[in-house]
This record gives C-alpha cells, sequence and structure tokens, in this order.
C-alpha cells in the first residue's frame, strides 16, 4: 500500500487538483457568460432609449425650423431682412 501511495500518490493529487481547478475555472466562465448576458441586455434598453430620445430631438428641431421660416417669412414680407436663397 505504501509503494502504490508513493508511487501514484503525487499524480493522482495533482489529477485531483486539476479537475478541481477545471469545475472552479467552469464556474468562473458561467457567471462571465451570464454577465455579459445581462450587460448585453443593458446596452439594448440603452439603444432603444436613445433611440426614443432621437425622435423627441427630431420633432423638436422640426418645429423650430418651422417657427423660424415663419418668422423669415414674416420679416421679410414686412421689409425688416432680405429672405436667404436656399
Amino acid at each position: 500500500m505504501e509503494l502504490i501511495l508513493s508511487t501514484y500518490g503525487a499524480p493522482i493529487l495533482s489529477g485531483i487538483a486539476a479537475i478541481v481547478w477545471l469545475v472552479r475555472l467552469e464556474g468562473k466562465t458561467d457567471a462571465a457568460i451570464k454577465a455579459n448576458a445581462e450587460t448585453q441586455k443593458d446596452v439594448d434598453d440603452l439603444r432603444v432609449r436613445q433611440e426614443m430620445q432621437d425622435v423627441k430631438i427630431v420633432e423638436q428641431l422640426s418645429k423650430v425650423r418651422e417657427s423660424l421660416a415663419r418668422l423669415e417669412g414674416y420679416f421679410a414680407g414686412h421689409g425688416k431682412i432680405n429672405p436667404k436663397q436656399d
């Protein structure tokens, strides 16, 4: 028995240590995959919110442009400014 332990003890312990290391590595990999999925969900949510903000900004800019065009037309009609030629 002592001969078996002295001969095969180190490789057996090394094998057990390698198995434990692989199990821990798998756990860390699974945690990283889960964190990556959560991060991707957050990014997708932010992208949707940004697109909604973009739409609102475009709508507001359109209103400002219309107001400026009306003002330009008003002042041009009253001889206050020379209308630009676009």
